[in-house]
């Protein structure tokens, strides 16, 4: 079977890459095509999917593209300007008029949000700032929907950062009461300011009584991880959940925040303090991910290690621990089974290579999820050649140790 020539691979593609006005034209095959060949092309693309929509199979996805064709071609067709168009949910497109009031306003900036049209928030929010300068409803939704691109485009360009942060500035002056203000101020500080800022910005906000949304604490948690204060860090993820009434989305994002800020980083356990503190930051973590599943399965894993890092491990001889039960009427064995055993963190640092303990090791490193966890951390055990490095197998260890080639 032969390919479709490279001038009518736009008749193949199945939604448009974006709802800018240039991507919805490639979608119709402008370019290649010149503009003129336009209705000429939606013609084509319309009647290889209708074809689509009755053959073997892929129906349904043939009905959803006939459907953004006929969308997009009324948009193009009618003459509208298709730089301000957006997905109403219902399988159909809106196109949006300049707000005639602030709601209108920050209605609109929502709907960009959700369609990731950045573009078009920041178009959105510059024709707000000009029609409406001294409107405080219009200068909060601006600074909250600048804050977002702040904290989800790290690669923005200068001159949208700096509109967020004077935006974020404007609003603060405005209504330093309200708490999405310094919620949106939090956010671009995160962004491109310092931790110290960050810091400082929740103390301001505490000390003029504002109530704090859920948000704020997470992004002082950041900053806090960020300054090496782990402890303050999950103090504030704690408080996170707390001032989001246990909120489920909260507790997801306070999870995933744990998981990467402080397990990982914890991993591998190479002493006794290392592995008490993972335990405890385990515990905190179950805590924050109660009752949402998706993250309670995430951390089974480490809630797993938590308990095998710290179950002893026999590792002594067992026919003397056989001959000190006889010997002693079994009275020895407790003390002579407490010296001779290790937590499992110390048997799996200690590695295949330990002729004491090596058997041993193999029973840890094969328990589930013992080394798929311990694949996610940046370093590697001392007996590891790198971070990710596959752990050998019994067979392999084994053998190892019989040809002295560890």
């Amino acid at each position: 079977m032969t390919s479709a020539a490279p001038e009518q691979e736009w008749v193949q593609l199945t939604e448009p890459a974006s709802l800018s006005q240039d991507d919805i034209f490639k979608f119709f095959g402008i370019p290649p095509s010149p503009h003129d060949k336009l209705e000429k092309n939606i013609k084509a693309k319309r009647q290889f999917w209708t074809k689509r929509a009755n053959g073997p199979g892929g129906r349904e996805l043939a009905a959803k593209v006939k459907q953004n064709i006929q969308n997009l071609s009324k948009v193009l067709e009618e003459g509208a300007v298709p730089e301000r168009i957006v997905p109403t949910g219902d399988g159909k497109y809106q196109v949006l008029g300049d707000a005639a009031s602030p709601q209108e306003l920050a209605d609109q900036l929502e709907m960009f949000l959700r369609a990731g049209d950045w573009a078009n928030v920041v178009a959105t929010a510059r024709f707000g700032l000009e029609k409406w300068p001294e409107n405080t409803e219009v200068i909060v939704a601006i600074a909250l929907a600048l804050s977002e691109l702040a904290r989800d485009l790290p690669h923005i360009s200068q001159d949208v950062r700096t509109l967020a942060a004077s935006s974020t500035n404007r609003a603060l002056e405005a209504a330093p009461g309200n708490p999405d203000v310094w919620l949106a101020k939090a956010r671009v500080v995160l962004a491109y300011g310092t931790i110290e800022e960050v810091e400082a910005l929740e103390r301001h906000a505490t000390a003029q009584e504002v109530s704090l949304p859920a948000e704020l604490y997470c992004i002082v948690a950041t900053a806090s991880f960020r300054a090496g204060d782990v402890t303050g860090g999950i103090h504030r993820l704690v408080r996170a959940v707390e001032s989001s009434n246990g909120d489920p989305g909260m507790r997801s994002v306070a999870t995933d925040s744990m998981i990467r800020e402080v397990l990982i980083p914890l991993l591998p356990l190479t002493n006794r303090k290392a592995a008490q503190a993972f335990g405890e930051a385990v515990q905190v973590a179950a805590w924050i991910a109660e009752g949402v599943p998706e993250s309670e399965a995430e951390l089974l894993k480490f809630r797993i290690w938590a308990t095998e890092s710290q179950s002893r491990v026999f590792i002594g001889d067992l026919a003397l621990k056989s001959f000190l039960g006889v010997l002693t009427g079994f009275v020895a064995l407790p003390l002579y089974s407490k010296i001779a055993s290790r937590p499992g963190w110390r048997v799996l640092n200690d590695g295949p290579t330990n002729k004491n303990s090596w058997l041993q090791w193999t029973d840890v490193a094969e328990g589930e999820f013992i080394e798929e966890l311990h694949q996610l951390s940046p370093r590697p055990f001392a007996w590891q050649g790198a971070a990710g490095e596959k752990w050998p197998t019994r067979e392999q260890v084994v053998q190892a140790l019989t040809t002295g080639t560890q």
